[in-house]
């Protein structure tokens, strides 16, 4: 994960909320589940913004986090940016 920042401005993350075991996917080993991450885990790494889903942690982290907060705050982008 910290690599990650290192490269990109911006990371979009997206983990199931419950630990599901699987394996490689499409001949993709990094579809793996190897471990199982909570919001907690993440808020350690960097700040950011959770986007609301029922089954998934959805996650977004980088530098332009304060503007997204902001641009969140605009009452009339909600129905646009619903995070």
């Amino acid at each position: 994960m910290r690599s990650l920042k290192e490269i990109a401005s911006d990371i979009l993350i997206t983990t199931p909320k419950t630990f599901v075991k699987q394996k490689v996917v499409f001949n993709n080993e990094y579809e793996q589940h190897k471990s199982f991450w909570t919001e907690k885990d993440f808020k350690k790494i960097a700040p950011l913004i959770v986007i609301p889903d029922c089954l998934s942690l959805i996650i977004v982290m980088g530098k332009n986090i304060q503007l997204l907060k902001h641009i969140r705050r605009k009452r009339f982008l909600r129905n646009i940016i619903p995070f």
